[in-house]
């Protein structure tokens, strides 16, 4: 349920569209999207209102609507529920408002239009970073506000503040003009707020300005076919090369297949996970008919797969445990594919077949971490310029003078970075493609897989696949380290770096001693080199001399001594990732000192990387439904455990206890967090 405020503050409320009041309209429109309607409205407005049977509160000004709103926002609190700021005079189709209302992430967030209505704003890299006053100058507005804003309950506190700012810096009586609704936009704006920027291109929705204005606005509004354009919008033209010309073209047909049947996007996610199930299973069996089952069944997963992604833009049903579930079983799909080549190979007579499916498990765990951070630390750069802009006269994006020592590389980087949009943005150019394959997306790694699969083997598959993985991350990672000095976001100012560290509690104990906390890359480097060392030089054997298992526990600990350190450098964002490749090695370097089994070495790393998944899912799906993270005790409590077993001389016993705890805290943390968001939306 979502608590929404319909702000008649215009004479466009009361504007007859369709044999309708618009408010009216806006009214049943709300309600059959299950929302709670309280009705703000000016007080020679406020009679008709009234025949609707809500709440209705008289506001006099902006200031008054100011007020009521943070109200609102106190009692969305207390209930646990999203607040949304409606204008009343908004027409739109029921697509605009679904799209807010039946967001599932819990964050902020303003719909836009074109340019050529409402109150100018700014919007980049999808968020709204600027909106236009009588008091301040928008630099390159490119969008219009259309009076709807939603704030996430968590975000409601935050939301009263900036609402209290405004108010005491009578921003109202500054911009007499804009409305409450553009005041608080502009307020989130100011303080840093991320405020996506809601938009479906191609879609009519506008504000109506008074009852002459009803009848253009209604032809306007009623000029486009609303389910034909979702169609279009839910289709994605353009992805990686095997992905636009082998699976697109069928996705659409499917989708409408999948509608028809009456399945939600979720229901399709399963479904392509089962499906890649039973084709790892096909690879393991290791037959020739066998391989080209399993490779036909990849495709047939991964169109699953973009099927159940527009679907639910087609449906406008999306939930977090469905994005959150879509995440994790990529991943989990793939890794799952590795171990089923890497089975097949092996009982082929090809055993050495697990070493590069697990260097494929480890790269591309940590080159999605590397992803995942790298667009946030470009999110919060977008950010904290939008807040410097109303802070610093001379240069609106000046946040601060770089270190001469970094001039160049922050030169090169920006060179870079507008190189690589220009580059190939023609889009079916030869230069666009290169560009897209180079990053070796998962349509263009899964073609890799299941093409060498039916023709050859396992083995080659696997080891077709580590070539084309190891040169990509090596082109992905130069770019945007190189960018990265151009940008100098310290992007750990806004995020919980315990967190996405994955601190346990001997870090915690290391911290209290308040020791020196030196720069985390480094270390974290140091670690790296000793770890991958020890893997490439220790023999394989069952009798390995505790002390080393010690010796590199003792240097990995050295990690911990980074935790207090504030993580700002301008390549700091790669510190979760570099700290995910620094626990794979340690894994490895223990499982390969005592003889431990390739399987269950791959089987550890693989329920670790899901694990750290869920990480990633917290950011780029703003979902996470693990409510039992403190079980996992953190890398350095799960060192700690193998290290136990080395001394023991049971580092196979451990290895399993080690899988068979966190895949118990994944599952049981994921089932109880997902129920216990199940029971707080049913009690709302």
């Amino acid at each position: 349920m979502t608590r929404v405020a319909l702000l008649a503050t215009t004479p466009g409320a009361l504007a007859v569209v369709n044999g309708e009041l618009l408010a009216a309209r806006l009214d049943r429109q709300l309600a059959s999207l299950g929302a709670k309607i309280v009705i703000v409205a000016r007080p020679e407005l406020a009679g008709p209102l009234r025949d609707l049977n809500r709440r209705v509160i008289v506001s006099a000004d902006v200031d008054g609507d100011l007020e009521t709103l943070a109200d609102l926002a106190a009692h969305s609190i207390a209930d646990g529920i999203p607040l949304v700021a409606c204008a009343a005079d908004l027409l739109t189709p029921d697509s605009a408002l679904s799209l807010v209302l039946g967001d599932s992430i819990p964050r902020v967030g303003a719909l836009v239009g074109p340019l050529d209505a409402g109150e100018a704003v700014r919007a980049e890299r999808g968020r709204v970073v600027g909106v236009a006053t009588s008091f301040h100058e928008l630099d390159a507005p490119n969008a219009g506000l259309r009076g709807l804003l939603r704030v996430g309950e968590p975000f409601c506190a935050d939301f009263i503040a900036v609402i209290e700012k405004l108010r005491a810096e009578r921003v109202a009586a500054l911009a007499p003009e804009a409305d409450a609704i553009a005041l608080a936009a502009l307020g989130l704006a100011r303080s840093g707020e991320s405020v996506t920027a809601y938009q479906i291109k191609g879609l009519p929705y506008r504000r109506v300005a008074d009852a002459e204005d009803a009848g253009p606005a209604w032809a306007y509004a009623t000029s486009v076919d609303e389910w034909k354009l979702r169609y279009k919008l839910a289709r994605k033209e353009h992805d990686d090369l095997f992905a636009t010309f082998f699976v697109l073209p069928i996705a659409p047909r499917v989708m409408k297949l999948a509608n028809r049947l009456g399945f939600s996007p979720t229901g399709v996610t399963w479904i392509s996970i089962f499906v890649a199930v039973i084709g790892a299973g096909m690879f393991a069996w290791a037959t020739r008919p066998a391989m080209i089952a399993g490779a036909v069944l990849l495709w047939l997963s991964f169109l699953l797969d973009c099927v159940d992604g527009e679907l639910a833009r087609y449906t406008h049903r999306f939930s977090r445990f469905g994005g959150w579930l879509d995440m994790i079983a990529d991943r989990a799909k793939e890794f799952l594919l590795y171990a089923g080549l890497a089975y097949g190979a092996a009982k082929s007579g090809h055993p050495s077949a697990w070493w590069p499916a697990i260097a494929a498990l480890m790269l591309l765990s940590v080159r999605h971490m590397v992803d995942t951070w790298y667009g946030t630390m470009r999110d919060h750069d977008v950010l904290r310029r939008a807040t410097a802009s109303f802070t610093t006269a001379a240069d609106p994006f000046r946040i601060g003078e770089k270190p001469s020592a970094e001039e160049g590389l922050a030169k090169a980087g920006g060179a870079l970075g507008r190189a690589a949009t220009d580059f190939g943005a023609r889009k079916n150019s030869l230069k666009y493609w290169f560009k897209r394959t180079a990053a070796f997306p998962v349509g263009d790694r899964w073609a890799v897989l299941g093409i060498a699969a039916a023709i050859w083997d396992g083995q080659v598959a696997l080891a077709a696949f580590l070539v084309c993985a190891g040169g990509s991350f090596l082109y992905v990672m130069a770019g945007r380290v190189l960018q990265s000095f151009s940008v100098r976001s310290p992007v750990f100012e806004s995020a919980d770096k315990s967190t996405h560290r994955d601190d346990g509690p001997i870090v915690r104990l290391v911290s209290l001693l308040k020791l020196p906390a030196p720069a985390p890359l480094p270390v974290l480097g140091l670690i790296l080199v000793v770890l991958l060392a020890g893997v490439l030089t220790t023999p394989w054997t069952a009798t390995a001399v505790p002390w080393t298992i010690v010796a590199a526990f003792v240097v990995y600990l050295l990690f911990a001594l980074t935790a207090r350190n504030p993580h700002a450098g301008a390549t700091d964002w790669l510190v979760p990732a570099g700290s995910r490749a620094a626990e794979y090695l340690f894994v490895l370097f223990v499982g390969r000192s005592y003889g431990v089994p390739l399987p269950l070495i791959f089987s550890t790393l693989a329920v670790l990387a899901v694990y750290h998944y869920d990480l990633a899912a917290r950011i780029d799906k703003a979902a996470s439904p693990l409510s039992i993270r403190w079980a996992g005790l953190g890398w350095d409590g799960r060192a700690l455990l193998l290290t136990v077993g080395a001394l023991l001389n049971l580092v196979p016993v451990f290895m399993w206890i080690l899988l068979a705890g966190i895949a118990v805290v994944f599952v049981v943390g994921s089932l109880t967090g997902t129920l216990g968001q199940r029971r707080k939306l049913a009690n709302t």
